[in-house]
């Protein structure tokens, strides 16, 4: 899974996949490293902070996201042979369909919204509600696709192979939790750190 993982000596900042962690990479000007894991941020040592969406939100965003992009790749290899990430669609087009779509659901629900707050309910750090981003960093749409929502009331438990309905469930109740018992940094306080 892609995180984005920043210390700057003041702050350590996780931003997960879908939460912002591509609009974080830029206010801070740097690329996400690929090695980077959740026990990185762990080991840090300066104050922590998370960026936290709503889990039904950010797998919706992730499943929207990856499937326009997919899609609009697929389209443009088909029509002209080429497109951004050759190799990846190249390889995907070959696949027989359902292949296919195993491969891009292993993307997206593997890669892009694997629950993860089971790691972080012990442990000490302050919050960034997703949904009020944009006052501490600039929003950007990345590829150029606008996917968030804020419809709580969308399904949250899309069938997949890679985690239960419970798993779904626990992470709801846990981020509910969070929102409630973690302290939010100000906008303010984010930019004099940052």
């Amino acid at each position: 899974m892609f995180v984005f993982i920043h210390d700057n000596g003041n702050l350590n900042v996780l931003s997960m996949t879908k939460c912002g962690h591509t609009a974080m990479s830029y206010y801070f000007g740097m690329p996400i490293p690929p090695d980077r894991t959740l026990s990185h941020w762990l080991e840090y040592k300066s104050p922590k902070v998370v960026v936290l969406r709503h889990p039904a939100e950010r797998m919706h965003s992730a499943i929207s996201f990856h499937g326009k992009q997919f899609n609009e790749l697929i389209v443009e290899y088909e029509k002209t042979g080429q497109c951004r990430d050759f190799s990846m669609i190249e390889d995907l087009v070959s696949c027989d369909i359902r292949e296919r779509e195993w491969r891009i659901e292993e993307y997206i629900f593997n890669k892009h919204c694997r629950p993860y707050m089971h790691i972080l309910k012990n442990r000490d750090f302050r919050i960034i509600k997703f949904e009020e981003l944009s006052q501490y960093i600039p929003k950007i749409a990345p590829g150029g696709i606008e996917t968030n929502t804020t419809n709580r009331n969308i399904d949250p438990f899309p069938k997949n192979r890679y985690f239960k309905r419970e798993d779904m469930l626990k992470e709801i109740e846990l981020y509910e939790s969070l929102l409630v018992n973690r302290e939010v940094i100000t906008p303010e306080e984010w930019k004099e750190l940052t």
